[in-house]
């Protein structure tokens, strides 16, 4: 598995990172992780132009910084992973790290939600939220419960199973580099309360929508058989509401989940302009880190 992880040095990369670490990376596994980082400003010496020495000495500092973030990552995960990669971007760095997913190739980004300039989090952090957008892999946007660093936990994965086979696919991607065994996984299917809005919603239409809930409840029970013996614990709720974004945040609230895993299959350039509507609802209102599996 190929994972290219972005980082900026700060408290909630360090978070990320970590998370990265105890979910992905066991000791000796067979992952192959390229650490980047973006500085703003190129290697002025490469330029054929003369500059002040003082504007040379400054970005010097900062690009210096920037590589000793780097190291620091490659020296505290190298013996988690197969291989490590060190790239040091430069520009924007949204632009900059999606380019380089475009050029590696990598099954999945990394990326903390919060911890670049305060310009580029007004929201959730223009840097994840458009990585997450127009990522062609899959992201993980990793987002500290009620914003503690202290403590890195992931115990309890959330799991939306929209029927198309994306859960069988996180599933069986999950249990090839995660322990197993010390996580508890929770299937959640949403069935939307279409017709609940008319009071005088005719009764083959409540019965549609009780057909579809055990529809849902069957399928999320054959397919927590089919892996009750890789997880720790696995359990499965079908859920009726108007949102299905408000539903699976919900039950994430409930069951205290540490990570969601939501399926958006790729688009073209133009269709990823926005994520589907409901995995960028889940990803803006989640209360814990996020995973768009594509």
């Amino acid at each position: 598995m190929k994972i290219l992880f972005a980082t900026d040095g700060s408290a909630h990369a360090e978070y990320a990172e970590r998370f990265m670490a105890n979910l992905l990376c066991q000791e000796h596994s067979s992952i192959d992780l390229n650490v980047v980082s973006v500085c703003p400003s190129p290697d002025l010496h490469l330029i054929g132009a003369k500059f002040p020495a003082a504007v040379l000495e400054a970005v010097d500092e900062f690009r210096q910084a920037s590589q000793d973030v780097l190291d620091a990552v490659a020296s505290r995960l190298k013996s988690r992973v197969n291989s490590i990669g060190e790239s040091l971007l430069d520009g924007h760095a949204a632009t900059s790290i999606l380019e380089q997913i475009e050029e590696s190739k990598p099954d999945l980004c990394v990326v903390g939600s919060h911890g670049w300039t305060f310009s580029e989090r007004v929201f959730l952090g223009s840097v994840s939220n458009q990585v997450a957008t127009h990522s062609e892999c899959s992201v993980l946007v990793v987002k500290p419960r009620e914003n503690v660093l202290d403590e890195v936990r992931c115990q309890t994965i959330l799991i939306a199973e929209d029927g198309t086979g994306s859960a069988v696919k996180a599933l069986s991607k999950l249990k090839e580099h995660c322990n197993c065994q010390e996580i508890q996984v929770r299937l959640v299917s949403v069935v939307e309360n279409t017709f609940s809005v008319d009071p005088l919603m005719p009764e083959q239409f409540a019965g549609m929508q009780l057909r579809e809930v055990e529809d849902k409840r069957t399928r999320l029970a054959t397919l927590a058989n089919q892996f009750r013996s890789d997880w720790k614990d696995i359990a499965f709720e079908v859920r009726s509401g108007h949102s299905v974004t408000r539903e699976i945040i919900e039950s994430a609230k409930e069951n205290e989940a540490d990570l969601i895993v939501v399926s958006s299959e790729p688009k073209s350039l133009l269709k990823r302009v926005f994520l589907g509507s409901t995995a960028l609802g889940i990803l803006h209102r989640s209360p814990c880190s996020v995973l768009i599996d594509r």
